[in-house]
């Protein structure tokens, strides 16, 4: 069961790196990439919480005797998981802007996040993949690392990423201004808005 459940998660992104790459020649106002992505999320997080060791990501974080908080916390208290958390927020943030950017600003701002998105995705397959699986499953994982177990842990690295991917809107905003040599009163109110939105997570954060 494990194992499929590990192609599945790297089969989304994959599926996630391909609608990236077609978003580059023909952006499409649905954003199906965010859909992959945060499916991946998800199903990594199940796998901490039912503490599946066959992903070597949970054996490595996880433990049985950890309370459910630090098994949902030990998914982005570690590099994999991190990454795959910033990309699922800055899908997230896309699809927001597919949605609420007028069509004369979507367009280059969705090629831009486009891009950025297929950087990291290839770059998490590459060098840092989150659904490696072990050959053969241990009784016991190693265990979130104590010093990050802490509830404040739960609610502080999601929100400075929230902030942190928040701000590839106004980039993305403002590169497009570059390129067309033009910033329009309309980019200029979306580029404000945004980074507010960014800033209010990190002050949270």
């Amino acid at each position: 069961m494990a194992f499929p459940m590990a192609w599945i998660g790297e089969g989304l992104l994959y599926l996630a790196a391909f609608v990236s790459f077609k978003d580059l020649i023909r952006p499409q106002k649905r954003c199906l990439t965010g859909l992959f992505l945060l499916s991946s999320l998800c199903l990594l997080m199940y796998a901490h919480g039912i503490c599946d060791f066959s992903f070597l990501n949970v054996v490595e974080h996880s433990h049985t005797q950890q309370p459910l908080l630090y098994k949902i916390a030990a998914v982005w208290g570690n590099h994999e998981g991190s990454m795959l958390l910033w990309v699922a927020l800055l899908s997230v943030y896309q699809m927001l802007a597919c949605r609420s950017l007028p069509p004369e600003l979507r367009q280059p701002v969705q090629v831009i996040l486009s891009c950025l998105l297929l950087i990291f995705i290839v770059f998490m397959l590459v060098a840092c993949n989150p659904f490696i699986t072990t050959l053969i499953s241990p009784l016991q994982g190693e265990g979130l690392n104590p010093t990050l177990q802490d509830p404040s842990l739960m609610i502080h690295p999601p929100c400075l990423y929230a902030g942190y991917t928040g701000m590839a809107i106004p980039f993305a905003l403002g590169l497009a201004a570059l390129i067309q040599k033009q910033l329009s009163p309309l980019c200029k109110q979306a580029i404000q808005q945004w980074t507010v939105v960014a800033w209010t997570w990190l002050t949270w954060g």
